[in-house]
């Protein structure tokens, strides 16, 4: 059922507004804002009209500054059309432009009291709970680590996908996360991994950190050499039985 909700909402979107895929660590570290917030007014922008400037009252920041007020991109007469209601609440990813917070359709943001059609997807409502609970575990874990997630040379790192295959079929009833820690050489080879968090289930976070040191793979685009070592962090999703086996994942579904 998880799979099937995920792929229809993921066609529904596509087919309105085409937006890149972007993991969860990816938007904290590209966006200048990030927060929980209920949006407390909307009113069309009378320079432009395709923002609205809204009032937002602050419940959880994640990142930036507290502020209250943002611009949304909401760009009503295309198919990239996006509005919060006033008294909705939001997980918000906001980027400065030109002195002022802005987010729109392809920012990531998440409105945490969604209303879903029961009938026709009896458990939509649950889910979008769990997936939205995640994210802000996730979120509150980098707040309380006063972690920046930077990639300051723009590496890619990853596990193949024979490798997250093994780490499927683990018990567990609740998505979890777990947060690794790989450092990278001046010559992009992966020197050290470190489990920063752990999965609740130890066996498969020993699986996984077993995995991470024997496969993973680092490259960039460019450079053949950085000028120091650096730091880069990656985030692996569990997500528990239902109709299908468990599995893994870097990105949060």
């Amino acid at each position: 059922m998880l799979l099937i909700f995920l792929l229809t909402f993921s066609f529904n979107s596509i087919y309105a507004c085409s937006c890149a895929r972007t993991a969860l660590d990816e938007k904290f570290r590209s966006n200048d804002f990030v927060a929980l917030a209920k949006i407390i007014e909307v009113l069309p922008d009378k320079k432009d009209k395709e923002y609205h400037n809204i009032e937002i009252q602050i419940i959880s920041l994640y990142k930036g500054e507290q502020v209250k007020k943002l611009k949304i991109h909401s760009w009503l007469s295309s198919s990239c059309a996006f509005y919060t209601e006033k008294n909705s609440t939001w997980l918000i990813f906001a980027n400065n432009y030109n002195g002022e917070l802005r987010f729109g359709y392809c920012s990531g943001a998440v409105q945490q009291d969604q209303k879903f059609d029961l009938v026709k997807y009896p458990d939509a409502d649950v889910r979008h709970k769990e997936n939205l609970d995640l994210k802000l575990a996730v979120l509150s874990w980098i707040k309380k680590s006063k972690m920046s997630f930077k990639n300051q040379h723009e590496l890619s790192v990853w596990l193949p996908k024979e490798n997250l295959e093994v780490l499927r079929n683990f018990n567990g009833t609740k998505s979890d996360f777990a947060v690794v820690e790989y450092e990278i050489a001046e010559d992009i080879k992966l020197r050290k991994t470190t489990l920063l968090k752990g999965f609740n289930n130890k066996k498969l976070s020993a699986m996984l950190l077993s995995q991470l040191k024997k496969a993973v793979k680092v490259n960039h685009r460019t450079l053949k050499e950085l000028p120091e070592k650096t730091k880069v962090y990656g985030i692996y999703y569990f997500y528990p039985e239902g109709p299908y086996e468990s599995f893994v994942s870097t990105y949060d579904l």
